[in-house]
Parts: C-alpha cells; sequence; structure tokens
C-alpha cells in the first residue's frame, strides 16, 4: 500500500503520513492511537483484558470473604476510608500548592487578597470534607459492629 502525499516513494505503511498533520482516529477505521509519550500504540492494548477480569473477580472475592467477620468488615472499612482520606489530602494539598503559588504570583493588593481568600477557601473546604469523610466511616464502623 502506498502512501498517498509520498511523492513517488514506495514503501508500507500503517496511518496516514505523518507530515498531514491528521491524528490518528477509531472511528476511521485507524488502529493506532497517539499516547503520551509521542508513540503510537495499538487500541487493543487500551480495552480491559481477561486478566484484568480475573483479577477484579479476585479481589471481590477477598473483600466479600473479609467481611463475613465483625473484624475483617471494620478493616474493610478502615481501609477503604483511609484511601479516601488520602486521595482527598492529595487533592487539598495539590489545590493548597496552587493557591500558594497564586500568591506569590499576585501583583498588587487586590490579586494578594484574592490569593488569600482562595487559600482560606481550599482549607475551609478541604478540612471540612476530610473531616465528614472520617466521620462517615466512623459511622459506618460503629453500624456495621451493631
Amino acid at each position: 500500500m502506498r502512501r498517498a502525499g509520498a511523492g513517488g516513494s514506495s514503501g508500507t505503511v500503517l496511518g496516514p503520513s505523518p507530515s498531514t498533520g491528521d491524528p490518528p482516529s477509531i472511528m476511521l477505521g485507524s488502529g493506532r492511537l497517539r499516547n503520551a509519550m509521542g508513540g503510537t500504540v495499538s487500541v487493543a492494548e487500551g480495552v480491559m483484558r481477561l486478566w484484568h477480569l480475573v483479577f477484579a473477580v479476585a479481589v471481590v472475592a477477598v473483600v466479600m470473604t473479609l467481611v463475613r467477620d465483625d473484624a475483617g468488615r471494620v478493616a474493610v472499612i478502615v481501609f477503604g476510608f483511609g484511601v479516601g482520606e488520602c486521595a482527598f489530602a492529595t487533592a487539598a494539598l495539590m489545590a493548597l500548592f496552587q493557591t500558594v503559588g497564586a500568591f506569590g504570583k499576585a501583583r498588587g493588593p487586590i490579586a494578594h487578597a484574592a490569593a488569600i481568600a482562595a487559600t482560606t477557601l481550599v482549607l475551609a473546604t478541604a478540612s471540612t470534607i476530610m473531616v465528614a469523610w472520617l466521620f462517615v466511616g466512623a459511622w459506618l464502623v460503629g453500624v456495621s459492629l451493631g
């Protein structure tokens, strides 16, 4: 198969010419996608494989086995809510770094006041969400124990 705009050169090609600037598309039948590194990967690599399903079923089986006992149920609740707390804390820290960076970039008193207000809002919102998540987890542990 010859490339459409190759200027008479012969050779095989899997997709459109790199000089056309057209990105590969699943809808147009191209079998490859661009990844974040600039290369291409097969479309089939992005879908769920059979081992993903087997792993998911195994994880669900282990969790269902653990929650039959009171101690296992508490452990699953604490682990799940602990992972949630870590995710919320990471997101809050990243937002806080952005607001502190905005304070450093601020020029003038109004921009500084806006950056301080944003920092205050991030701290208040993140603290509220994390404490509420903690209390919901504690309530769920209490309810599960009866």
